[in-house]
């Protein structure tokens, strides 16, 4: 198992929920790592926040500070802060018509 096929996630009303549900999350997370001699690489971290704003939301994780961005890549799904999906089905297109 590699460290980067983990995803965490939060839902909360607030951002401030989310990003304690995170926190928390990461620490287990992180204590399993150690216990199965892995070790998290923070640089490689990825954050979005699925919202209507447009503002970016900076998530602080152990040391690191994880800023969110307005897309992802997860198992090779592009996600969108809006899950409208436009850029997927653009690049799945644009992979079709090759």
């Amino acid at each position: 198992q590699f460290v980067d096929d983990n995803t965490l996630s939060a839902i909360g009303i607030t951002k401030q929920e989310v990003i304690e549900c995170l926190s928390q999350e990461y620490l287990a997370a992180v204590d399993s790592f150690c216990d199965n001699m892995i070790e998290a690489n923070p640089t490689k971290f990825q954050a979005i926040v699925l919202r209507d704003s447009v503002d970016t939301t900076n998530i602080p994780i152990g040391n690191s500070n994880i800023t969110s961005e307005k897309q992802v890549q997860l198992l090779g799904v592009t996600f969108e802060e809006k899950l409208n999906f436009r850029q997927q089905v653009s690049t799945l297109c644009r992979k079709a018509g090759a």
